[in-house]
């Protein structure tokens, strides 16, 4: 019988297999490292849009109506933050012109958390905050 007619040789299919094993091998570690990058950017986002909504939540406060205070952004989010006050209240220097103000000026600093049941760890921000009020003698 010829040669070539007699089909593969088991060293052949042993090559074979080994070939595609391998390819099969870095094909699953690919779509393994693919799933674990789509879980953190999915994370990442998820942290962002709660940044996003923690920012959007300090532009509600007024830290010269109160210390501290929690608001419910939605049946899973909550703010808790709390204001301290960093200077006491001054006059607004003169604008130029020798033209008096009527207002006065402090600082606040803020401090909020985002508690979440979506996040792993609650999200903290601080920021300073300029508040401004009218005098009290309403000049």
């Amino acid at each position: 019988m010829n040669r070539y007619c007699r089909g593969f040789g088991v060293l052949e299919a042993i090559v074979a297999l080994a070939l595609i094993g391998g390819a099969g091998l870095v094909l699953i570690d690919w779509i393994t490292l693919n799933i674990s990058f789509t879980e953190r950017a999915t994370q990442r986002e998820l942290e962002t849009s709660h940044h996003h909504q923690l920012l959007a939540a300090l532009e509600l406060i007024d830290p010269t109506q109160e210390g501290e205070g929690e608001i419910l952004l939605d049946e899973s989010s909550l703010v808790r933050w709390q204001a301290t006050q960093l200077a006491p209240w001054v006059m607004v220097q003169p604008l130029p012109g020798g033209i008096a103000t009527t207002k006065m000026t402090t600082l606040f600093s803020v401090e909020a958390e985002l508690l979440s049941d979506r996040l792993s760890v609650p999200l903290r921000l601080s920021r300073q905050v300029l508040a401004v009020k009218p005098r009290p003698d309403g000049w």
